[in-house]
């Protein structure tokens, strides 16, 4: 239901930025520029959600018990935020050539892609919030609690709605960066309560050599 909900909203967002901006330059530029990171998202996310994280605390909880779960949670967790926090300033640094390998035809038109680049560069921090909430989906998933993850993206999509008809009016385009930026910092808060619930300590820990960070980087692979 929670599924079928997000989808629903995400059709009301895509209503609300057509009816703000159309088929625009601005427009262009900026689904290109959230694009980029997606595929990221795609990538560290979402795939390693279901393909590395669920198998690797599973097996956690089944051989050593609820302890080790939290143990390993809490080193995920250090580590991706790490990892994430890299890719999104590699990306931020590499807008440019990858905004022109996305959308190579951007040039033709003057300033396009200048504006999809500056868009790239703001949104690249969504990878970190959405990279987290894979792992709190990963942990929760496995301690069998599914409706904090599955609420997530409609937690995104109203965000992006109230702060789109809030600022475009100022900000024009912008308004859609920050309106990215805050549901995807809205969607990892809307993990908390549901790990506090679990009883998922949420302190730091660095063990980047611990068993589970390795097999889910081999995990992690083929996706």
């Amino acid at each position: 239901v929670l599924t079928v909900l997000s989808r629903v909203m995400g059709l009301v967002r895509d209503a609300v930025v057509s009816g703000l901006f159309g088929a625009s330059v601005v427009a262009d530029a900026f689904f290109v520029a959230y694009r980029i990171p997606n595929l990221f998202r795609r990538l560290v996310a979402e795939g390693a959600a279901s393909a590395a994280f669920v198998p690797v605390l599973s097996e956690s909880l089944m051989v050593r018990g609820r302890g080790e779960v939290d143990h390993v949670a809490r080193v995920l967790f250090t580590i991706m935020a790490v990892v994430l926090m890299v890719l999104a300033a590699v990306g931020m640094l590499l807008a440019g050539p990858l905004t022109a390998l996305f959308a190579p035809g951007f040039a033709a038109t003057p300033g396009k892609l200048e504006l999809a680049v500056r868009l790239t560069r703001l949104v690249f921090p969504y990878l970190v919030f959405i990279g987290l909430v894979a792992v709190a989906a990963g942990v929760l998933n496995t301690l069998r609690d599914f409706s904090a993850p599955a609420l997530s993206p409609i937690v995104l999509n109203l965000v992006m709605v109230i702060v789109a008809l809030a600022l475009t009016r100022w900000i024009g385009v912008y308004s859609l960066v920050v309106g990215l930026l805050l549901g995807g910092l809205a969607q990892v808060l809307t993990q908390v309560p549901a790990l506090r619930r679990a009883r998922v300590p949420l302190r730091p820990c660095w063990q980047p050599r611990h068993p589970a960070v390795t097999r889910v980087a081999a995990l992690m692979v083929p996706t």
